[in-house]
């Protein structure tokens, strides 16, 4: 069974809702899994397989609450090789250009940082899905198969 890191991005809450019902569904499937307290690039090393959630703020930023860690890890630049990744972004495609905008940049953050990516990004659609748990726990449920894989 994995070991699985949750990060967080949230603005209103919505992110944080998500992750609370991905986490019981994992935990449900028998894996271990944790919500992260502390964004460090230690605590990013110390990660098996790390499943970040975030939704988008402004014209397409990381949330005020994820923006520091992802700001260290491009700035220090440590190698994440040894670790799996998938990202779940948050987002209302009426923004054009910056819908899911923070999924787009933390997915492409892990990708520099040598990590490998489970699945290809989930970007859900505020204007097609008022309750994000729908699509989220379809994707988890092949995002779980890839990890037993």
């Amino acid at each position: 069974m994995a070991k699985i890191s949750v990060l967080v991005g949230t603005v209103y809450g919505s992110a944080k809702a998500l992750s609370e019902q991905l986490i019981a569904k994992i935990h449900s499937e028998g894996h271990e899994v944790e919500l992260l307290h502390e964004y460090s690039v230690e605590a990013i090393k110390q990660s098996h397989v790390l499943l970040c959630v975030t939704s988008t703020t402004g014209q397409g930023e990381i949330p005020d609450d994820l923006a520091p860690l992802i700001e260290q890890l491009q700035r220090l630049q440590p190698s994440l090789n040894t670790k799996r990744f998938a990202v779940i972004g948050l987002g209302d495609s009426s923004y054009g250009e910056t819908f899911c905008g923070a999924g787009r940049q933390v997915d492409k953050v892990f990708e520099q940082l040598s990590a490998q990516r489970i699945l290809p990004r989930l970007e859900i659609d505020a204007c097609e899905y008022f309750e994000p748990d729908k699509p989220a726990l379809v994707w988890l449920k092949t995002f779980l198969q890839q990890l037993a894989g």
